[in-house]
């Protein structure tokens, strides 16, 4: 007999993208066979569920410090659609204390959404079933189908990256998909470390909105828009060449690429601030710079420095642009489960 845990606690890791967004997105996804290439990173979003003894839905959003009631599944309000999603896919019957806190900046460019799903869909199958699959990329597809039931149109390289860890590339075709992990050692990955930087600018964005206008574009055959996902898409395999060789000066050649792609795919990608912080890093003659994710108005910058001279300058750009810097640490796992009988 399978005894199902009453208190459950997921932690799942956060990313950062090499390559961009928007490829693994349908349609895309459907015509082209993709690539992407991220790292998980230590910045986790933790999801813990505690049945209740009533029918009531109690949500903690402890980095909002918000909490909110309510009597039904039925009238959770559209902030929290995604709990919603998932409590409505797995049917649940008992009231549920919900708590979620993230370490990452959410709605920065980081996969926090993603990540989130990810949390909810373990934790909810905790609970339902009593154990996980033994393929977390299980989790991973259902917590996409739950996103896109709540109203989220996104891709698929959050969630994997959320349920598995690591620094992979991952290819996707309409609904395939394999898994490539790039294997450093403990100390390579630390000297990469050391040369990448997150650049946060504060506040949040709604990344849907940017996706669904790109895919739009794409779905009425704009070609600038097709040319520039497509040039994402072929920048791939050479990103994770320059990774496997740790060709640092290659790697921030190609990450200017990809920006480039980026900017191409709509002018909303990137907001005034960050196109000032890229034009700072360009005359101090720090080119390897991409927004995070899809990008849009206050999302996350990842900046890779060639030589241990430019940190300091990085530093100071940030500072000058009321930004702030997060540091990158990988997370070798994915999901972790913390239950309780």
């Amino acid at each position: 007999m399978v005894i199902k845990p009453i208190n459950i606690q997921i932690r799942c890791p956060t990313r950062i993208d090499f390559t961009g967004g928007f490829t693994d997105v349908l349609p895309f996804r459907a015509t082209h066979r993709v690539s992407h290439i991220n790292a998980a990173i230590d910045l986790p979003v933790t999801v813990s569920l505690n049945v209740r003894a009533d029918r009531i839905i109690h949500i903690e959003d402890r980095q909002d410090g918000l909490t909110k009631e309510y009597p039904s599944i039925a009238e959770v309000e559209e902030k929290y659609a995604l709990i919603k999603a998932a409590l409505d896919d797995f049917s649940v019957k008992e009231g549920l204390n919900v708590v979620i806190d993230s370490r990452a900046p959410r709605g920065a460019g980081l996969g926090t959404s993603g990540a989130l799903s990810v949390g909810l869909t373990a934790a909810l199958t905790l609970l339902n079933k009593g154990n996980l699959p033994q393929k977390s990329t299980e989790i991973a597809v259902r917590a996409v189908q739950i996103e896109h039931k709540s109203g989220v149109l996104g891709g698929l390289q959050d969630q994997f990256a959320a349920a598995t860890g690591g620094l992979n590339t991952f290819r996707f075709y309409k609904s395939e998909y394999s898994i490539n992990p790039i294997v450093f050692s403990a100390k390579q990955i630390r000297g990469l470390e050391q040369h990448l930087f997150i650049i946060y600018p504060g506040g949040k964005r709604k990344s849907t909105d940017l996706v669904t206008s790109v895919m739009d574009e794409f779905r009425k055959g704009k070609k600038e828009v097709e040319w520039a996902l497509m040039d994402l898409n072929l920048l791939a395999d050479d990103v994770g060449k320059a990774l496997q060789e740790l060709d640092l000066q290659k790697l921030s050649n190609l990450l200017s690429k990809v920006r480039e792609a980026q900017l191409k795919l709509n002018h909303r990608l990137a907001d005034d601030n960050n196109r000032k912080v890229i034009k700072a890093l360009q005359r101090a003659g720090i080119n390897g710079v991409k927004l995070l994710g899809g990008g849009g108005s206050r999302s996350c910058l990842l900046v890779l420095c060639t030589h241990a001279s430019e940190y300091k300058t990085v530093r100071s750009i940030t500072q000058a642009h009321r930004a702030r810097i997060i540091p990158v640490h990988f997370s070798r796992k994915g999901m972790i489960i913390n239950n309780k009988k």
